[in-house]
């Protein structure tokens, strides 16, 4: 993990953490990440990265498909995503690989009280069964902080930060948002599923902060 000017950077490799199906072979994850970042005086920010991870270079591997998507209106018994930190997500059975590929592309933004991100990404999953799975998905999210305030930007890290000072006005800091993800994945035919979120944030301080969203949710393809 290394800053470098307006680079940062990292690169790791490590065990990959996933069952091993007949394999006597070790598995391990790559993952590396690299950014840029243009900051001015009037603390105006343009980010740009790049990431990628070869997950499951070994043969024969159990895995698994995540969404970071926070809601669901699918039954537990139909196609679903899941993440092994978040277990009570629902869970789709594990499909046996030969590899697992991911490359990304990160924009954002700071341009005063306006923040702006959006990335996308695009996962190869070889099936030991013959063919892959290509899944590919993103979003764009646009805030604006009403009372003012600029979001911090960390340079050595290439990430977002809280809302700095809140409270330009003596009720707190106020921001609006709006996100759209999207993500897809195409096997035999194409899965898709979409959500729409308008959300305000008050922050009163920088260690409390209350939220309300309201989302629409949509899917095809699922079962």
């Amino acid at each position: 993990d290394h800053a470098l000017g307006p680079f940062h950077w990292y690169l790791g490799l490590f065990d990959a953490n996933v069952e091993n199906i007949q394999s006597s072979k070790d598995q391990y994850g790559l993952y590396g990440r690299l950014t840029v970042a243009s900051v001015s005086d009037e603390g105006r920010v343009l980010h740009l990265g790049f990431s990628a991870a070869d997950q499951n270079p070994g043969e024969r591997t159990a895995t698994t498909i995540a969404s970071r998507f926070g809601v669901h209106t699918l039954p537990s018994d139909t196609f679903q995503f899941v993440n092994e930190l978040n277990p009570d997500r629902m869970r789709v059975a594990e499909i046996e690989v030969d590899w697992d590929r991911q490359a990304g592309l990160e924009l954002a933004g700071i341009f005063g009280p306006m923040t702006l991100s959006a990335e996308y990404l695009v996962r190869d999953v070889g099936l030991v069964a013959g063919g892959d799975v290509q899944v590919r998905g993103g979003y764009v999210t646009l805030a604006w902080a009403l009372t003012g305030e600029t979001r911090r930007y960390n340079a050595d890290s290439g990430t977002f930060g809280n809302i700095l000072s809140p409270g330009y006005s003596k009720g707190g800091a106020w921001e609006l948002v709006a996100k759209l993800d999207h993500v897809e994945a195409t096997k035999d035919a194409d899965s898709r599923v979409s959500m729409g979120t308008l959300g305000l944030t008050w922050s009163p301080n920088l260690n409390l902060r209350f939220l309300i969203n309201y989302l629409r949710f949509k899917s095809d393809g699922l079962a």
